[in-house]
């Protein structure tokens, strides 16, 4: 991987340098030059005479030479060429290679769109940036956060309203954050009227200015049910006994809306690389503070934890087991697939530090992403004293309510949040 990478940095080099060093030879000749150097042709060379061309007749020359050595092109290769014609705003030649794409039903993806979208913006083409969001939302991309501020600019400047809260509404769903920079951009939208307005949004939610309460956002049945049925099928055939067991305890389950990824606090503070083992009284602490609060909890825990325990922790296992408060996954699966699962089948918490980098399941990131700011409950502890931290009582991204008004959240800095809202009725 790293000599792939090394490899392609010295192409780069070496071909930004053809174009560079060679201002009046052609494509042909400096593919020439190219040859001569030893190097041999395959699909990233053209890709790279692609991204350095110098002008419209640099691309056309390329494809020819593609032709000429039957290069057969790819979903990658057809969106260089559309790139390059993109960037040099050759609408004619970029339309006709998309609609090639279509006719041989190569995949479109987010890529692909982006060019069009910054090519019709800079043209001021809102006909046909309005055409090509049609065809986005028909195959279900999620763009850039910079293609969702394109659209949106372009539908006020037709205008069409009802377009530009169709692009607010995909950045809701998609889980759009912004950040400074596209603050700046929005206020330039806006800079010719004064509907664009700061705000203080309180602990509670609550809108200084509007008196409204912002929502906590959770994803909706029907992603839910997807996400759930990503997991089941990515259970291999072997384990499907296993959880096939957990499913119907799940089923049978009544009214647990907590649920503690046991291995993750067991080991909190205590690394198991170093030889340490786990300590079930952590887990006990956080149990009895939830229990308090008045949730129903219920403990993961993976099968091997319970072996060779020493007293103490032998001493809470049965207590455990005694009253219902713990399940043990099966040796050969990873325990956090079950408490996942059970999250998103229940509607439940989890208490769980686990930051899920390493879970790469079928499941778009928008939708993941909800749902951990919904419903996990970080931890700390102070010497043996546990700290929990319960999601906000809302959700500090892009949000409409009454379908009157939508609120921005947008990152200054790392502990800072600026919020502004729009009016919908001010748009009219």
């Amino acid at each position: 991987m790293q000599k792939s990478h090394i490899r392609s940095n010295k192409l780069n080099t070496i071909i930004k340098e053809l174009y560079d060093l060679n201002p009046e030879k052609s494509v042909e000749q400096l593919f020439e030059i190219f040859t001569k150097l030893n190097h041999n042709f395959d699909d990233n060379i053209y890709n790279l005479f692609f991204i350095y061309s110098r002008n419209i007749s640099d691309i056309d020359d390329i494809i020819k030479l593609c032709k000429i050595n039957s290069i057969n092109l790819q979903e990658a290769m057809y969106a260089t060429i559309i790139k390059s014609y993109c960037s040099k705003l050759e609408v004619i030649k970029s339309e006709k290679f998309f609609n090639k794409m279509k006719l041989n039903k190569i995949k479109l993806k987010q890529r692909t769109y982006t060019h069009f979208i910054k090519m019709y913006n800079t043209l001021r083409y809102y006909d046909k940036l309005l055409d090509i969001y049609v065809q986005i939302k028909s195959n279900d991309i999620k763009l850039l956060i910079e293609d969702y501020i394109y659209l949106f600019d372009a539908f006020l400047k037709l205008p069409n309203i009802e377009f530009a809260n169709r692009v607010l509404e995909d950045m809701q769903d998609n889980n759009i954050y912004f950040n400074k920079d596209n603050l700046n951009k929005f206020k330039d939208i806006f800079k010719n009227n004064n509907i664009f307005k700061s705000t203080t949004i309180s602990k509670k939610g609550l809108c200084n200015i509007n008196k409204y309460v912002l929502k906590s956002i959770d994803i909706t049945t029907k992603q839910r049910i997807n996400m759930i049925f990503s997991f089941d099928i990515e259970i291999n055939d072997n384990k499907l006994k296993s959880f096939k067991k957990f499913k119907k305890w799940l089923y049978n389950t009544k009214n647990i809306n907590a649920i503690i990824d046991g291995a993750n606090i067991g080991y909190f503070n205590n690394r198991p690389n170093k030889g340490n083992t786990i300590n079930f009284k952590q887990i006990e602490n956080i149990r009895k503070i939830l229990s308090k609060l008045g949730y129903n909890i219920i403990i993961i825990l993976h099968q091997r934890h319970t072996q060779n325990m020493n007293e103490n922790n032998k001493k809470l296992y049965n207590f455990w087991k005694k009253n219902n408060l713990l399940y043990c996954t099966p040796i050969g699966m990873n325990d956090d697939i079950f408490w996942l699962y059970a999250s998103l089948y229940l509607s439940a918490y989890i208490i769980t530090n686990d930051r899920m980098r390493d879970h790469k399941f079928n499941i778009q990131d928008n939708h993941i992403q909800k749902w951990k700011n919904k419903y996990i409950i970080k931890y700390d502890f102070k010497n043996t004293k546990p700290i929990l931290y319960f999601p906000n009582n809302y959700s500090e991204t892009l949000q409409n309510i009454d379908q009157i008004y939508w609120y921005f959240p947008f990152k200054i800095d790392q502990n800072k949040l600026q919020w502004f809202f729009i009016c919908l009725d001010d748009l009219m």
